[in-house]
């Protein structure tokens, strides 16, 4: 496997979306051994992980990675054996997409279900899903081997700006900082972000108290967060917007405040399960 590095990070990079930064042979290493930051409860499920690739002739053309969650929960997160697919690259080919599902079918057809693309790797910066318009033969090959898909998130990137008036209090934190506004003692704003590879800003969230929304805080809050990262090395900055339920969480304001400020939709991603419902998913 140790000679396929090279070859796998090659497939990665083709599928890579634009301001993710590249994949390294560490973070692919990493991904590998289970050692997931992002999404990090539900990494600690899983008691196998196994990486698997495609060879034609000589040539290394796909390579996916999956894993089965233990039988008996120990975390927050439901577990009962089903499998997970980690990831998956084959530079779109279908055959070879086709091919890896199989295999990957194959092994874990003992598990009530399999989840697909359900949560961040180390190989991007919290993707938390399929990018449907890139990987659109992936996307297909998901459907026609029963599953079934959701679209969650929105993926966003667009630039920072150098000066912005400042209305939040900044924290240092392990990963970043996080920007808040108090009023009265009271908590009504805050931002978390952090700088990535690559000069690459990432807002993870940013939240606003119901009761100081429609006045323009979300917006100073949101420039002095994107000026942090300029002046911190950041060049582009990346988003997620979780749309999954839009009756729940409206996030039409969220997305209209990004879009003023020149972000775009680069895709959306989508997660895939297959096999049982889980207990606690309810389709919309």
């Amino acid at each position: 496997m140790q000679r396929d590095l090279p070859a796998i990070l090659s497939l990665v990079a083709s599928d890579q979306l634009p301001a993710q930064p590249d994949c390294t042979q560490t973070d692919l290493l990493r991904a590998q051994a289970a050692q997931g930051t992002i999404d990090r409860v539900w990494w600690d499920t899983l008691v196998t992980v196994q990486t698997i690739v495609a060879i034609c002739g000589k040539e290394v053309v796909g390579a996916a990675s999956y894993g089965q969650q233990e039988t008996v929960p120990t975390g927050p997160i439901p577990a009962d054996g089903s499998g997970c697919i980690l990831w998956l690259h084959a530079r779109e080919n279908p055959a070879v997409v086709d091919a890896l599902l199989t295999a990957i079918e194959h092994a874990l057809e003992a598990c009530p279900r399999i989840y697909a693309f359900w949560f961040a790797t180390p190989l991007t910066l919290g993707l938390e899903g399929l990018p449907v318009s890139y990987r659109s033969i992936t996307h297909q090959a998901l459907l026609t081997h029963g599953f079934v898909g959701h679209d969650d998130w929105l993926y966003m990137v667009g630039p920072v700006i150098s000066q912005a008036e400042r209305i939040a209090e900044v924290e240092t934190r392990e990963y970043g900082w996080l920007l808040s506004v108090q009023e009265q003692g009271e908590q009504i704003a805050e931002a978390d972000i952090g700088l990535e590879k690559d000069h690459v800003g990432h807002l993870r969230w940013l939240w606003v108290h119901e009761n100081w929304r429609g006045h323009g805080l979300g917006t100073k809050l949101f420039l002095q967060a994107s000026a942090h990262l300029y002046a911190a090395g950041a060049r582009s900055m990346v988003l997620y917007v979780d749309h999954d339920d839009p009756v729940e969480r409206d996030r039409s304001s969220a997305i209209h405040l990004y879009q003023r400020h020149g972000f775009t939709i680069v895709d959306h991603l989508w997660s895939y399960w297959r096999g049982i419902p889980p207990a606690w998913f309810t389709p919309h």
